[in-house]
């Protein structure tokens, strides 16, 4: 079930994965409020949560969309070679749903792994795994 504060969470989330706010982007509790129609509370707690999980840094009392470094930007990306290679081997091995015949389609194999991406990404944006369980 969806709170005011995860809704407010996952669109300011989804609002930087998007780019709407960029790196070094200053973010407003009043402005936000307004632009996503819901109270300075949620928009709040969403804040911290971002907060703690590095995704936001706070330049005095402001909280700043963070940006990489050299060193993170070449970390995640040999993470997300990993992962690539992660998610075709488990595809290529998950058996298919039973309602389809006993040859699997190609494009069953890339919806797989683009299940699986999408779970370590939701991994490294909200720090759970349960996105794995079918």
């Amino acid at each position: 079930m969806k709170t005011p504060s995860t809704d407010a969470y996952s669109l300011i989330l989804e609002a930087i994965d998007t780019g709407v706010f960029k790196p070094g982007d200053r973010l407003v509790e009043s402005d936000l409020a307004e632009r996503f129609g819901v109270s300075r509370t949620p928009i709040r707690e969403a804040l911290q949560r971002l907060e703690t999980q590095s995704m936001l840094t706070r330049d005095g009392r402001s909280l700043i969309v963070a940006s990489l470094d050299y060193n993170q930007l070449s970390e995640l990306y040999t993470v997300r070679a990993e992962l690539e290679g992660l998610a075709a081997r488990l595809a290529a091995i998950l058996p298919a749903p039973q309602s389809r015949s006993a040859s699997r389609p190609s494009g069953y194999v890339r919806k797989r792994a683009a299940q699986i991406l999408d779970g370590a990404e939701t991994i490294r944006r909200d720090g759970r795994a349960d996105c794995f369980e079918s």
